[in-house]
């Protein structure tokens, strides 16, 4: 695990199936190169493509102080007038007075204040160029492939490219998986029995079957009734006959 900023202590991420982490190497300020391969990527771009946008981009991290260079110059801001005033105390058969104490002490804040003002915006700077290179160099040829890169928030403490193509490839398949399946409509051809394909599709109403159904000649088959006594005995002279 790397770290641009020694203060705080912020980690570098690891690469993933959808990001590439390439860090930044705080004392050679240079990009780690050794982490990535081509298979990482599918062999969509090669080593040497991204060697030549790491380099591009060292000419901006260049500018940055390094953590050794930024603790030497507060040392001398913060010691000369320290030493001074040590001198003056030394020298002074009395007691050096402790508002000049307290203007040291003002002092330090001072200083400390505007060199994190001036740290934050050289970085400011260096984020602003690495994006302008991304941009106009880089971004096009590498989104052709299913790439971009990213400016990450901590930047230069590391970069990302991304994986789009195995993001669209991942979405492409959900949208395979929840597309309804077209249904298939089968062609009606011509019957052989129009007649039964006609009672298949609109059904007779059944009528109750009676015991002298003859299923061979339909004809015959009125709605069944039950015999009354007109039809067993005829009415003679508006009398039943006698027995």
């Amino acid at each position: 695990m790397s770290y641009y900023n020694a203060r705080n202590q912020i980690p570098v991420p690891l690469s993933s199936d959808y990001t590439v982490v390439i860090p930044f190497h705080k004392g050679k300020k240079t990009f780690d190169r050794d982490l990535f391969s081509s298979s990482m990527v599918g062999g969509r771009v090669t080593v040497e493509e991204v060697e030549k946008v790491l380099t591009h981009l060292e000419t901006a991290t260049s500018k940055l102080h390094s953590p050794c260079k930024a603790t030497f110059v507060l040392m001398i801001l913060y010691l000369i007038p320290f030493f001074m005033l040590m001198k003056r105390t030394v020298r002074s058969t009395h007691h050096v007075p402790v508002c000049l104490w307290i203007i040291y002490a003002i002092y330090v804040l001072v200083v400390s204040l505007i060199y994190a003002k001036y740290s934050r915006s050289q970085v400011e700077k260096v984020v602003a160029e690495a994006k302008k290179i991304i941009k106009n160099y880089y971004q096009a040829a590498f989104e052709a492939r299913g790439l971009r890169w990213h400016i990450p928030q901590h930047f230069p403490l590391w970069i990302e490219l991304y994986k789009d193509y195995r993001e669209q490839h991942q979405t492409g398949l959900q949208i395979h998986h929840h597309q309804p399946q077209p249904q298939v409509h089968h062609q009606s051809h011509p019957s052989r029995y129009p007649q039964l394909d006609n009672a298949h599709h609109n059904p007779v109403p059944q009528q109750p079957i009676h015991s002298n159904y003859n299923p061979y000649c339909p004809s015959q088959n009125a709605p069944y009734q039950p015999p009354s006594m007109t039809n067993l005995y005829p009415v003679q002279n508006g009398k039943y006959p006698q027995f």
